[in-house]
């Protein structure tokens, strides 16, 4: 009966882990959504037209930047504009740019309104995995 008892508690556990709500194992009090970069990428697709311009957000995890006196202490990071390219088609041709100035969120500015439509928030980290 033990063994039973100790099973169905192994096995509640594993759940919670595969469904990301364990924050013992996961160090999350929610479950994560499904992949941002993968969500990013359909709706640039769908929405994107030529003209327009992907707006990167610059989360600053790794830096790159020149050390002169116009750039230097600008803290510039390529790492969502990298994975949210890993899902675009190979041979598009879009229009694309890293905002140093916007930290969380992804925009497509649209040439025929002249506006940023807003695609994704990623919420500083809480979004980023």
């Amino acid at each position: 009966m033990a063994c039973v008892t100790q099973f169905g508690a192994i096995a509640k556990m594993l759940r919670e882990i595969y469904q990301d709500r364990s924050p013992k194992y996961t160090y999350r009090s929610e479950a994560r959504i499904p992949n941002p970069y993968i969500k990013s990428a359909e709706l640039l697709k769908k929405l994107y037209m030529p003209g327009d311009t992907i707006l990167y957000p610059s989360g600053v995890k790794d830096v790159f930047g020149a050390a002169d006196e116009y750039t230097y202490g600008i803290k510039v990071s390529v790492v969502d504009a990298q994975l949210i390219n890993v899902y675009l088609p190979k041979d598009a041709t879009y229009w694309q740019r890293i905002d140093p100035a916007e930290s969380d969120k992804l925009y497509l500015w649209q040439k025929s309104t002249g506006k940023k439509r807003l695609i994704f928030d990623f919420e500083g980290a809480k979004y980023r995995y």
